[in-house]
């Protein structure tokens, strides 16, 4: 396939980077737990080594083990309030630190209003990212993401959970090959061209917590 490279060495250990610029960040915690849980479910299913994986938040001292990849991620009420919190992590060195080797490093941005700037959102990201050396590999944005709060309980490939679910699973397909997300989607044979960032808008379910 044209302009498609052939998949790095997939990670062995990850580090997930938890901020919060805004109070209730539930959502975010919804999300890094399925990603866990997830990317976990299809390695076994392939038959695969399963990923060391440790949280940390933006506050924390990175941890023990150095990893070849992070998840970057961040909760906030709109993408202006994530850009600006972003940007206050720019020479932390707790992000450098904590990744070795490759040096790869994958967004999860919740951000609670359904507006549509979250590819802006992925160029701070990429900003950030590429100031301190490392490797930028693109970003899922999902809005209306307070709606995640709601979805305990209910299947994971059903009608309200669907598309955030899906949106994930391309960002954990792109982690799991060590490519950037626009490779990976050329490598599974994607007709959608989603360049670096991968946008959802999470689906309103009728339970209210």
């Amino acid at each position: 396939m044209p302009n498609a490279r052939r998949a790095q060495r997939p990670p062995r250990r990850i580090v997930l980077m938890r901020n919060s610029a805004a109070e209730g960040d539930a959502p975010l915690d919804f999300m890094l737990s399925d990603f866990q849980d997830a990317l976990t479910a299809y390695a076994r299913m392939s038959d695969t080594a399963v990923p060391d994986m440790a949280m940390f938040g933006s506050d924390d001292a990175a941890p023990s083990f150095p990893a070849d990849t992070m998840i970057l991620s961040i909760y906030a009420h709109t993408a202006v309030e994530a850009r600006v919190s972003l940007r206050s992590l720019r020479g932390s060195p707790r992000i450098a630190d904590a990744l070795i080797e490759e040096r790869r490093v994958y967004g999860i941005a919740c951000i609670a209003s359904p507006e549509g700037a979250l590819v802006p959102l992925s160029r701070e990201f990429e900003s950030l990212t590429r100031q301190m050396g490392l490797t930028w590999c693109g970003m899922l944005g999902i809005g209306n993401a307070d709606a995640l709060a709601s979805y305990d309980g209910y299947p994971r490939l059903g009608f309200w959970r669907r598309p955030v679910s899906e949106a994930l699973d391309r960002l954990i397909g792109a982690v799991r090959s060590g490519l950037p997300i626009s490779e990976s989607q050329q490598l599974a044979g994607s007709v959608i061209d989603v360049g670096d960032t991968i946008t959802v808008r999470a689906r309103r379910t009728l339970r209210r917590r």
